[in-house]
């Protein structure tokens, strides 16, 4: 009802004092005598604030101050012009547009030796557009210098490179004489010879052979360099220089417009191709063969059975081999179903599964397996002999190291588009363990060594899976086998015994999948 007033309820035991003071602050205007405990809790809260706020001013950063960026001025961009020239002197068309705007004109002496002959029309252009088409066309470099048009034959720039100088190509051996050394058939331990061996034969795994020189970015990159500037030179633009400063990672060069352009273009080509990353992840599957797949897998068989799978495999060639290609792209649980496909021809067993990472065009090396050390050769020294003392003699013996095992090498290559030629090279080596043991006779050894290899290019997508197949190794051993008791009697025990030759073939898988980083 209008005109009435609010009456404040009345006051309950278990309220706080602050409690009915803010019921009377809400209902009316409480007296002077209610609202002290209120007034004292508002100077409170007033001393708190004035004491944290300057601490957060001061914790806050600072803003930056916005620096105002003053635009390049052009001033040629306010005039526009229309100039028609057939066949003209470069020096005079350039003429004819410094005087249209204004403009103070230089022009460097090489320009004026050889000039250019153009032809041009412009129609209500921007003078600034003009002036560019002009330089281009005649392939010089100009600049605007406060009133003036400055014009010279060439352009200088320095790019930074910032590559790893490394060498990137490989000189790889098994990590040792895989093959290991030939003795001479007449070395010994006579006192004052040498039984070292005779030639070597190195089981020399090579990946790109020697790139000592042209692995490496920067050799790389002066090489491209050189050519681009043999060819402007061979067109008739002479004069042209670079430099590349490997300890600063930049590059110097002063050409013709057109050839800068160029240059710009390939080192940017050339950075982004080094930055790019592979992720290679391998599993190396060792298959025992069933009796009917004594010759290896059936390929063209195994790559039937993707029919259920879902999956698309493609049957290339890999030297005089096999391998197969298979798309997983958002299917990576088709890798599992590939390998219950191996079982058809018989047991399985995973020995490794290595990855490693590396950039574009970098060799990448997997090794799993032993390397073991030999005696290689022998050096007789002999001491204090004299016409009644024979001397004594110390020999020194020369060791070499044989691998056991296997070495994969993968050199990716990443094309623009993302696709992957990969360079693919296992190498599978078997020692003898027991040729490896010192013959009396020569205190050398001669290690008997059984090696597999495999090369091929492929051409693969991001995420691809490799499977290559191939190395087939067949073991063989002698077990006797007789009657009991029988043929254990002397002499007439071997008519009771048998020589059996058992042993099985097994086959080693290769699986690489890609991945471009």
């Amino acid at each position: 009802m209008a005109g009435c007033q609010s009456i404040p309820a009345p006051y309950s035991g278990d309220e706080t004092e602050v409690e009915r003071d803010a019921k009377h602050l809400m209902v009316q205007t409480p007296p002077r005598h209610s609202t002290p405990v209120l007034l004292e809790a508002n100077r409170d809260i007033e001393v708190h604030r004035d004491t944290i706020i300057p601490d957060l001013e001061a914790r806050r950063a600072p803003r930056p101050e916005a620096v105002p960026v003053v635009p390049e001025y052009n001033p040629l961009d306010d005039v526009i012009v229309s100039l028609e020239m057939d066949r003209e002197d470069v020096r005079q068309i350039l003429q004819a547009l410094a005087k249209m705007t204004n403009m103070n004109l230089m022009i460097h002496p090489k320009v004026v030796e050889k000039p250019p002959l153009i032809s041009v029309s412009f129609r209500n252009m921007s003078a600034a557009t003009v002036f560019r088409s002009i330089l281009q066309l005649a392939d010089l470099h100009g600049q605007i210098e406060e009133n003036m048009l400055r014009v010279d034959p060439f352009e200088e720039i320095t790019l930074p490179l910032d590559f790893l100088e490394v060498e990137r190509g490989s000189d790889f051996s098994m990590g040792g004489d895989v093959l290991g050394k030939a003795m001479d058939s007449g070395s010994g331990g006579s006192s004052g010879g040498s039984s070292g061996g005779g030639g070597d034969l190195k089981g020399s795994v090579s990946l790109q052979g020697k790139t000592n020189t042209g692995g490496n970015p920067y050799t790389q990159i002066e090489k491209i360099i050189e050519g681009v500037i043999k060819g402007a030179a061979a067109d008739g633009s002479e004069g042209s220089q670079y430099s590349v400063n490997r300890m600063a990672g930049t590059l110097y060069v002063k050409a013709k417009p057109s050839v800068i352009k160029t240059v710009r273009k390939l080192v940017q080509q050339q950075k982004e191709a080094l930055s790019r990353q592979v992720l290679i992840e391998a599993r190396i599957i060792e298959i025992k063969l069933r009796d009917e797949y004594q010759t290896g897998i059936d390929w063209n068989l195994l790559r039937g059975g993707f029919a259920n799978t879902g999956l698309t495999a493609a049957l290339t060639p890999a030297a005089n081999k096999q391998s197969l290609v298979i798309n997983l792209t958002g299917k990576r649980q088709g890798t599992n179903a590939t390998l219950n496909l191996f079982k058809e021809f018989g047991a399985i067993s995973v020995l490794s599964n290595p990855s490693v990472r590396t950039r574009n065009g970098q060799p990448a090396i997997i090794s799993v397996g032993t390397s073991m050390r030999y005696v290689s050769g022998q050096t007789a020294t002999v001491s204090g002999a004299n016409a009644n003392n024979p001397g004594s003699t110390q020999f020194t013996y020369q060791t070499a190291q044989a691998f056991d095992g296997l070495i994969i090498s993968v050199i990716p290559f990443v094309d623009s588009k993302g696709d992957i030629t990969l360079s693919i090279q296992p190498v599978k080596s078997e020692v003898d363990r027991a040729s490896m043991a010192i013959d009396p006779n020569v205190n050398l050894a001669m290690p008997i060594i059984e090696l597999e290899e495999l090369s091929t290019v492929l051409h693969v997508r991001d995420n691809d899976v490799i499977f290559m197949g191939g190395l087939i190794n067949k073991r063989k051993n002698a077990k006797n086998t007789g009657v009991p008791l029988l043929s254990e009697i002397p002499l007439l025990g071997r008519l009771f015994t048998r020589n059996i030759d058992e042993g099985d073939t097994r086959e080693l898988v290769l699986m690489l999948r890609v991945n471009v980083l």
